[in-house]
């Protein structure tokens, strides 16, 4: 789960993880769109460092922990 504007998405549909990050052919990918720097620590740069090489089940539920945790601290 990512904040992807909503032509980005649109055009990223139901496609493998891995094209979605790095896009294809003249469709770029979450990786050339990560603004938010909450996309790029905890998916582009796990990616790009071979830290993670699969997102499912257990990365989101990962994820998704360590955003509950933030949140959490902040308020």
């Amino acid at each position: 789960m990512t904040l992807l504007n909503s032509r980005l998405n649109t055009s990223l549909r139901n496609y493998g993880f891995s094209k979605k990050l790095n896009g294809e052919g003249r469709k770029k990918g979450i990786r050339d769109y990560s603004d938010l720097s909450i996309t790029k620590q905890d998916i582009v740069i796990p990616y790009e460092n071979g830290s993670r090489t699969i997102w499912d089940e257990v990365a989101i539920t990962e994820r998704t922990e360590k955003i509950w945790n933030e949140i959490i601290q902040i308020w």
